[in-house]
């Protein structure tokens, strides 16, 4: 068990379901995050609320050995 990051994607209000992505680093997953935000570009009036996208990194402690965590060795 250790604390690893997950992604949580939410888009038009609605939490992106599917496979989780786990992450060593809150720095890899942060950078996952960002990029995803910026698809569409959040920011102003004229993106419709069904567009737009938050990302985030979420603490979580878990067993390691049943799932995949980007960037441990």
């Amino acid at each position: 068990m250790t604390h690893v990051f997950v992604l949580m994607l939410i888009i038009g209000g609605n939490q992106v379901g599917g496979q989780k992505m786990y992450f060593a680093s809150i720095e890899t997953c942060n950078w996952y995050a960002s990029k995803l935000t910026k698809r569409y570009g959040n920011h102003g009036t004229i993106v419709p609320e069904e567009h737009k996208v938050l990302a985030y990194c979420k603490p979580q402690y878990l067993d390691t050995s049943q799932v995949t965590v980007y960037g441990i060795e």
